[in-house]
């Protein structure tokens, strides 16, 4: 206590010269004397109240000198596919739910992309077939902007006809999951920089 003390007076000393000398005002004198001694940290991030200017920073996350935390970006990437009766393009209503949840994210990530690619099964002529994967994946384009309001410039289109089957076979069950439109939505996503820690070898991937 005793060193606190004598600590607390040199400060108020030389404060009280340099304000004498015109170098530093009477406020800042009261703000460094409160970040000396006054070291609670609410957040826990290891900056004192006094400094801190984010005052709620996600728990484990690396701080600059502020107490505000650094930031990452990663890519994410979703993917799923919508499927098509035979020689149509029509999208059936139960596989609109998929195309909503696709909608309802790129408007929280405005910055995403979904890519949007058309393929068919493998019977038909190859020109048919192409033809037929552009308006499958025309049309999921369209649906989206006009029935869930997805700004169009998120959206990219491509087809393929037959060339890229998921079953390189002719069969009711292969030609079932080969007329389809794949959707990849990719998006930058920000986090907080996290501080390592010797936890993770907790983690049931580590045992």
């Amino acid at each position: 206590m005793k060193k606190v003390s004598n600590l607390s007076c040199w400060f108020l000393v030389v404060s009280l010269l340099l304000f004498l000398c015109g170098c530093i005002s009477s406020q800042r004198i009261t703000f460094y004397h409160k970040q000396l001694f006054d070291l609670r940290d609410f957040d826990a991030d290891g900056v004192v109240n006094t400094r801190e200017q984010c005052a709620i920073t996600p728990k484990g996350s690396v701080v600059d000198n502020v107490g505000c935390p650094t930031w990452r970006e990663i890519k994410e990437y979703d993917e799923a596919s919508i499927y098509f009766a035979n020689a149509s393009a029509d999208i059936s209503t139960k596989q609109l739910p998929v195309l909503q949840d696709f909608a309802h994210r790129l408007k929280q990530y405005p910055d995403s992309v979904l890519e949007i690619s058309g393929y068919t099964s493998l019977p038909g002529g190859r020109q048919y077939n192409q033809v037929l994967s552009k308006d499958r994946a025309e049309n999921v384009r369209s649906t989206l902007i006009n029935n869930f309001s997805v700004n169009p410039d998120q959206l990219r289109t491509q087809w393929f006809g037959e060339s890229k089957p998921v079953i390189r076979q002719i069969s009711p069950e292969a030609n079932k999951l080969n007329r389809r439109v794949v959707l990849l939505m990719v998006a930058t996503v920000r986090l907080p920089t996290r501080k390592w820690s010797a936890r993770i070898f907790s983690s049931p991937a580590f045992q």
